[in-house]
């Protein structure tokens, strides 16, 4: 028996290693208001659990963030044990870009309406629509083919919490 369990986690091992590697962007989750550092709104801590759901089985390392409270907040709804979150300079775009390329296993980056566009084209050098102050939880999906990236857009539906503010 205990032969057959180790056949078995061997194989989820080995499928786990053969899934592409992936990158998962965002901007930071509703925020509450506006000013220099503002947190995320009720609806935004909504929106970001609801995001962290659909991620909690995959494999996640690195939870990256810029140093603002909005972003850091969206990405701590993805805390569990093996996770890391790490802080970035959301002015050094071409640096993160050659660390998100280099760094190995799946990443979420957490940033803002004015970087992550930005981010998605150096790393796919596909142009996005770019995101206006009312867009959240637009997704950006980045899997790893070759030395490409393969890129996929979606939408997180809109938390209950937030749709009477809607």
């Amino acid at each position: 028996m205990k032969y057959f369990l180790f056949f078995v986690l061997s194989l989820s091992f080995a499928a786990f290693a053969d899934s592409p590697r992936q990158i998962f962007l965002s901007r930071h989750m509703e925020k509450a208001t506006s000013g220099k550092d503002p947190a995320l709104s009720p609806c935004g801590f909504a929106q970001a659990q609801a995001f962290a759901v659909q991620l909690k089985n995959t494999p996640l390392p690195w939870l990256m963030h810029t140093p603002y409270q909005r972003t850091k907040q969206t990405a701590e709804a993805f805390s569990q044990q093996g996770r890391q979150l790490l802080s970035y300079d959301p002015r050094q775009l071409d640096q993160l870009s050659t660390e998100l390329n280099n760094k190995a296993g799946n990443v979420l980056v957490i940033g803002h309406s004015n970087t992550i566009p930005a981010l998605v084209a150096k790393l796919t050098g596909e142009t996005v629509a770019p995101l206006t102050e009312q867009d959240y939880g637009r997704i950006y999906i980045l899997t790893q083919q070759g030395k490409q990236w393969l890129l996929k857009i979606e939408q997180l539906p809109t938390p209950p919490p937030c749709q009477a503010t809607r």
